[in-house]
């Protein structure tokens, strides 16, 4: 068993939010500068890590929670 958190992502059910931030770069700009990326995650960022997951590459991983965020968790 295991789960993914997802950070923000350019994704069709936030493309409204995330426009709206960059068209304000007071908001936008501190928000990036804080992910060690300095980017939006894409909707293959966050499945990549999810199909290694459902793989048999993975077959030994179990009981962990994979931060999927650029890095944000982790500074």
């Amino acid at each position: 068993m295991w789960s993914s958190g997802a950070g923000a992502t350019w994704a069709p059910l936030s493309w409204e939010a995330i426009a709206a931030a960059k068209s304000r770069p007071e908001i936008e700009g501190p928000f990036l500068e804080a992910m060690p990326l300095h980017r939006w995650a894409t909707e293959d960022d966050i499945a990549a890590p999810i199909v290694f997951l459902l793989g048999d590459g993975a077959a030994m991983i179990s009981g962990v929670s994979l931060p999927i965020d650029g890095g944000y968790t982790s500074r």
